[in-house]
């Protein structure tokens, strides 16, 4: 290639001289100024050009000629040598910092000019050919590693739509199993003669994609699959980018890879997540969406179709748990397949539909008059296909979609009022939703936003509903009925608020509440003497299925000190269809400690006898609907007569609900039927006037005993086990007194001496002679009621031994028992004792039963033993005494998620900490109230000093690490109250103003302590 020289230069002399020098040796070319220059750089730059630059030059010198250049990365193997003045150094320096390769001074000296101009070509062309050699060198290192990897490595051209392959390497051609001759062979025509023809589309428009960047290396990747020689597929990553842009095509370097077993997983893969989404997104037996998905797809299908106007609909099966009872669970299967397989195949892709549970289906699709109708005849004649000889019955409920800023739910809900509306109607099969329904939704919402705070304040309260003995037409029992007292709405009707807080779970919460505050009456009667009789209450369908049940009731009960004959549940009968196994276990285990069940609401389901054959309930309470429109000759008084005879035979009482005449209640007493509840003798009434009710009672007995019937018939006497007139049970009590120190005839639930011993015995007291006032929960006369039988016990006490026997009795249909009371003499027991042994032995039964079992402290029969004597002693001697409840706060919490073992030692670590802060002196005690509650007493203790101990508790508590629980930190709410504060206040109000201050306390945040 022939040398060329540039010599830029605004001087022609100057350029002449450098001709001269050079024109033998180089090709000269000259320029007068720098953008001169620069073109004629661009013109030659590809050959073997070298360039003479003078600095001082009109329009652009040299520094400028020199610095863009030098910019360009193009014009690197270009040299420049720049023309100076002699001896100007800094020049010199300053050019070569530019870039210059080399500097000649001016008036040129033609050998030292020739020799630097021969130096700088000579440096360039020697790189030139180190960079060929390594190029090379490289070269063949490339191409002895492409033809080494594993993988596939080609270079392409394409030119207009033909794709041509320049170079493969045996990778390439192994990858498709054929040998690089053969595999040339098929690619002769074309590139793509292997790729599998329904992917080359895909391919092609990879390549295209990459075409249009519009630049050199630009790069893309594809999958695809090509055909191998033995005619089976492979998977191909494809990587590849653009190595050259020439004028007729377009050159590709590709790197191809075999992902066929990464794509066969993936496969795999995606098919499982395909599975498993479909089972999560499905029901399992029906195969349509399920609840969650339903809404989800609806709404996106709503969305998609916003000018259309669509309904939501509800079907449900009528009495669909009757198909299971009668025909078994498999045949209700059946049922709910086939309504699946109408829905998909009346539906299709028309509209949306899913099962949201049980016999629940929703549907959306777009809004026909007509179409309802069709849906429900054709389902109906799908269900007579089935041939069960029974008529299924389907409805349902229409919401028409006119406000899509709705929910999912609410259309839903909207759609089930609706169907509420026609279900067990025989001639309406479906209803649509009008806004006059969605008064009770409001009412409902209303409800569930202020139920929390109800609670926490204390609207709900329970009313009383006695219950009467048929025969003597006295309460025996009460069934407590919830009440919401709201502030503003004032009474609501439990018809309104009981069936939303089943479904939405917050009975769970409302039930525990009733039944404490039903325990805490009782007690607080007890301690005031007052006549108490058994009371009922509700146990909902979802507390029976809490694993704590049984634990959360003993909880209640023994923490307010109460026998368990005085609390009876009631459950409802239709709680037996939904898990009868599980509801078997649950009255059995509360049986087993001793409470009383009731199956309310007998005959209102439709496996009662089924139910009675399997269930060991106490009580039938019979539903008050066999009682309505009631004539004599009707089959519903057959079949209650047949009832009240049959659960006489299983050892059943049976109360009936619902009386309100005087010819019910004649019929009932005729049948048998223990015991009456109904607007006849009293309807709900409230605490305050049920109090007043028992008082008059009260009151009325004190005054005159019962009046016996003159006649009893043999039936009564059947009935009636061994029955006395009035004369005859005096004469057998006076009879046994002559062996006995004590005879008398008594009712042990209301700790009541009856008026036929009176003139001997103190009218209301429980072994007086000896200081109780109270049962024990070990009284055998309690016991020789519930057995009706004869029990005896010795009895100790501070006035000595004493032989005591119980033996039941029944007068005038009621029952009683006859107590027999002997103290025996020291001589005689010391005959039969060791006396010393027997007082020690006493003694440490005494202990017991003052002590609390779990943690080691006293009792709630201490408290009521001694409390009132601690009051009454600071009083006179005019000292103080402190008084605190003391709650562990998030006890259930504790329960729930480390276990009641772990909650147990909570409490038994808190009863420790109280003993060892609060109980500094014998004269102190700490008592366990119940539950997680204790009763903490200081004698002779400022009230600042009291605030201070209990400040200092609080803290301990805190820093206490109790085992089981974690990093769970403990804490405890405390209520308190000082003598000092309320001098005139005794035993009762002293510990209600404490109690009152904990749940201030709790109220205020927990952890605190709450004093006046």
């Amino acid at each position: 290639m022939e040398k060329v020289m540039l010599v830029v230069d605004d001087a022609a002399i100057n350029r002449s001289v450098l001709r001269r020098i050079f024109q033998e040796e180089y090709e000269i070319v000259e320029a007068a100024d720098g953008e001169e220059a620069l073109a004629l750089i661009e013109q030659y730059y590809a050959g073997n050009l070298i360039v003479t630059l003078d600095l001082r030059m009109p329009r652009m010198d040299g520094f400028e000629v020199l610095e863009r250049v030098r910019q360009n990365p193009k014009y690197e193997s270009v040299p420049i040598i720049v023309n100076t003045e002699y001896g100007d150094e800094t020049t010199e320096l300053r050019v070569l910092r530019a870039g210059a390769d080399d500097f000649i001074s001016k008036p040129y000296l033609p050998e030292i000019v020739r020799r630097r101009v021969y130096n700088v070509h000579a440096r360039y062309e020697l790189k030139q050919l180190k960079m060929e050699r390594e190029l090379r060198k490289t070269s063949q290192q490339l191409q002895s590693l492409m033809a080494s990897v594993p993988g596939g490595i080609g270079i392409f051209e394409l030119k207009g739509t033909k794709l041509g392959c320049r170079y493969f390497n045996e990778g390439l051609a192994a990858l498709l199993g054929y040998t690089k001759q053969e595999y040339a062979d098929v690619i002769t025509e074309t590139a793509l003669a292997a790729v599998y023809p329904e992917d080359l589309p895909k391919l092609m428009q990879a390549i295209e994609v990459t075409i249009q960047k519009h630049q050199k290396e630009a790069s893309n990747s594809c999958e695809f699959r090509m055909i191998r020689k033995d005619g089976s597929l492979i998977w191909i990553y494809l990587s590849a980018a653009v190595t050259e842009m020439e004028e007729d095509g377009i050159v590709f370097s590709a790197v191809f890879s075999d992902i066929t077993a990464n794509v066969v997983a993936q496969e795999k893969i995606e098919a499982h997540n395909r599975e498993l989404k479909y089972l999560v997104e499905h029901d399992a037996l029906t195969g349509l969406y399920n609840r969650e998905t339903f809404c989800k797809k609806t709404e996106e299908y709503l969305r998609n179709h916003p000018n259309q106007e669509y309904v939501m609909i509800r079907m449900d099966v009528e009495r669909f748990k009757v198909i299971n009872e009668l025909f078994g669970a498999e045949t209700g299967d059946l049922v709910l397949r086939n309504i699946a397989s109408v829905l998909k195949k009346e539906i299709g892709k028309r509209g949306m539909y899913g099962r949201l549970e049980a016999d629940h289906f929703a549907v959306c699709i777009a809004r026909s008059e007509e179409y309802y109708e069709q849906l429900l005849r054709i389902q109906e004649e799908q269900f007579a296909a089935l041939n069960l000889n029974y008529r299924i019955n389907m409805y349902m409920g229409v919401y028409i979609i006119t406000d899509r800023t709705l929910s999912l739910e609410q259309m839903c809900e909207r759609a089930n009022m609706a169907l509420g509306s026609v279900k067990g109607k025989s001639l309406q099969k479906y209803a649509v939703y009008r806004d006059s329904m969605r008064t009770s939704l409001v009412k409902e919402q209303f409800m569930i936003n202020e139920m929390h705070q109800a609670l926490e304040r204390g609207q709900f309260t329970f009313y009383l509903q006695p219950i009467f003995d048929a025969v003597t037409e006295l309460p025996v029992s009460a069934e407590a009925l919830v009440r919401w007292e709201h502030p503003v709405k004032g009474m609501l009707s439990p018809a309104d608020f009981i069936p939303l807080f089943e479904r939405n779970g917050f009975i769970t919460k409302l039930d525990p509440y009733i039944w404490r505050e039903v325990c805490r009456y009782l007690s607080d009667a007890l301690a005031r003497g007052e006549h108490v009789v058994p009371v009922s209450v509700n146990v909902s369908r979802i507390n029976l299925f809490q694993s704590n049940l049984c634990e959360e009731i003993l909880g209640i009960v023994d923490g307010c000190g109460l026998d368990h004959s005085l609390i009876k549940f009631e459950i409802t009968e239709s709680a037996y269809m939904d898990d009868s196994d599980h509801l078997l276990k649950v009255i059995e285990k509360l049986q087993s400690y001793g409470f009383k069940v009731l199956m309310d609401d007998f005959g209102s389901g439709y496996s009662s006898l089924n139910m009675l054959k399997e269930t060991s309930v106490d009580i039938l309470k019979i539903d008050m609907r066999f009682l309505k429109s009631f004539k004599m000759d009707t089959r519903g008084v057959c079949v209650l007569d047949g009832i009240i005879r049959m659960a006489k035979d299983l050892n059943m009482k049976v109360v009936a609900e619902g009386v309100e005449t005087e010819e019910q209640l004649n019929f009932l007493k005729n049948t048998g039927c223990d015991w009456i509840q109904g607007y006849y003798f009293s309807k709900p009434v409230s605490l305050e006037d049920y109090r007043k009710l028992l008082g008059e009672l009260d009151q009325k007995l004190a005054a005159t005993w019962i009046e016996l019937p003159q006649q009893v018939t043999d039936e009564d006497q059947q009935r009636a086990y061994p029955c006395f007139a009035q004369e005859a049970v005096h004469d057998e009590i006076v009879r046994q007194r002559q062996y006995f120190d004590v005879v008398r005839l008594v009712d042990p639930i209301r700790t009541r001496v009856c008026n036929i011993c009176q003139d001997t015995c103190e009218t209301h007291a429980c072994y007086s002679v000896w200081g109780k006032n109270v049962r024990c929960s070990n009284c055998i006369s309690l016991r020789a009621l519930e057995h009706h039988g004869r029990f005896s016990k010795l009895e100790y006490s501070k006035e000595g031994v004493f032989f005591v026997i119980s033996q039941y009795m029944q007068v005038a249909g009621r029952d009683y028992v006859m107590e027999m009371v002997t103290h025996l003499e020291d001589e005689y027991v010391g005959h039969l004792f060791d006396k010393d042994l027997l007082l020690v032995k006493l003694n440490d039964l005494n202990r017991q039963l003052i002590v609390d079992e779990l943690t080691g402290v006293y009792n709630r029969r201490h408290i009521d033993e001694h409390l009132s004597n601690y009051i009454f002693n600071a009083k006179n001697s005019g000292g103080d005494l402190g008084i605190a409840m003391v709650d562990i706060d998030n006890l259930k919490m504790i329960n729930d998620t480390f276990g009641h073992m772990a909650g147990d030692s909570v409490i038994r670590h808190t009863a420790k900490l109280l003993q060892e802060n609060i109980a500094r002196s014998k004269s102190d005690f700490v008592a366990r109230y119940g539950g997680d509650e204790f009763l903490l007493v200081c004698r002779n203790v400022p009230a600042a000093v009291f605030r201070r101990r209990l400040e200092e508790l609080l803290a301990c508590v805190k820093e206490a690490k109790v085992e089981g629980i974690g990093s769970l930190a403990l804490s405890v709410s405390i209520g308190a109250v000082t003598l000092s504060e309320f001098p005139d206040y005794e035993q009762k109000e002293l510990i209600e103003t404490a109690d009152r201050r904990l749940y201030e306390a709790k109220r205020a945040g927990r952890g605190v302590v709450s004093m006046g």
